[in-house]
């Protein structure tokens, strides 16, 4: 098993890597089990066992960060991986693990589902539920893990474990192919883009699961909640707006967008402070941009006091930004 050295290893805000692995023949019980620690580092921590005409057999996995979200692309020989409860770390934040099926069979379950994977099929599990994965042939996986928060902060409802979206679901067969090629490019995007990317995924994944279980008005206010958060996300940097201009873009009344916020116990400026404080929380631990001032970083997430930032950020977060920042540069 060899890591490609030409891309360099970037330490996420969770823990987590993202590197590159090509595994050229696995014979052996280590090469085994390095490559179940490079699946359950990148994915979720579990128990992996060749099937069959495995071993022998190469595979590749491609993890990319993309703001909050990991992005793993995985081309494996058939294998089976049961995750525990003993597996699982507890302090390890829960996450959303959405697998999105491109080449294979795949069967996966957990609690009381149990389901056939086919191309263009997605499945949403829960980190912190035990599950296992069968795979009886060669497969290839685009697996987004989410952190648990990062939904909650979107005002997106998920279940923890959700039903088969089939590929017959337009919506699910969209994300399949877009996450299948945006695998190739994530390892090279880079900076703030890769934010932009990580809320685009979250609104379509989410499109794809609502598909088939909201009725037109519920639809509408959805696809209405997007558009507003997808602007809001385009302008997080600019001070000054605010949930008359959102409505004022999107032809509609003012209260009546406040209504479809409040469906997700959200106002329009509290989605957008923590918006703000998300992605200043996300600058501060990234040891890329060390050599920015914490102020710096506030003000270009669209903060214009100073003071005003330290407090929200503090109510937030229940720590200063700076003792956040020197925290992170000491763990490192």
């Amino acid at each position: 098993m060899r890591l490609d050295q030409k891309r360099t290893p970037v330490l996420c805000q969770y823990g987590r890597f993202a590197f590159y692995a090509s595994v050229l023949g696995m014979q052996s019980s280590s090469e085994w089990r390095n490559w179940s620690e490079l699946l359950g580092r990148a994915v979720q921590p579990g128990r992996l066992e060749p099937l069959g005409s495995a071993r022998g057999s190469g595979g590749d996995l491609q993890v990319s960060a993309l703001g909050e979200l990991m992005l793993v692309d995985v081309h494996a020989p058939p294998q089976k991986v049961n995750h525990t409860s003993a597996d699982t770390d507890p302090s390890e934040q829960s996450a959303f693990i959405i697998t999105a099926h491109v080449r294979g069979t795949t069967r996966i379950r957990q609690r009381s589902l149990s389901v056939n994977l086919e191309p263009g099929d997605i499945f949403v599990r829960d980190s912190t539920q035990p599950s296992q994965v069968h795979s009886s042939t060669p497969l290839h996986q685009v697996i987004v893990r989410i952190p648990t928060p990062v939904i909650d902060a979107a005002g997106v409802s998920w279940p923890g474990s959700a039903p088969l979206v089939s590929r017959t679901n337009p919506a699910a067969s969209a994300a399949t192919a877009y996450l299948s090629e945006l695998a190739k490019s994530a390892p090279a995007i880079r900076g703030r883009m890769q934010q932009v990317i990580a809320d685009n995924v979250i609104v379509l994944l989410s499109a794809a699961l609502d598909y088939d279980r909201k009725d037109d008005n519920e639809l509408k206010a959805d696809v209405l909640y997007r558009r507003a958060c997808s602007y809001i996300l385009r302008r997080l940097s600019d001070s000054t707006i605010t949930a008359q201009a959102v409505a004022s873009h999107l032809h509609v009344s003012d209260r009546y967008l406040q209504k479809v916020f409040s469906r997700r116990d959200q106002s329009v400026a509290r989605f957008i402070w923590e918006q703000r404080l998300q992605r200043c929380r996300a600058d501060l631990l990234n040891p890329n941009l060390a050599h920015r001032r914490v102020i710096d970083i506030a003000f270009s997430w669209g903060f214009s006091d100073s003071g005003h930032f330290s407090r929200a950020f503090r109510k937030r977060y229940n720590i200063r930004p700076s003792d956040l920042r020197r925290l992170s540069s000491e763990s490192s």
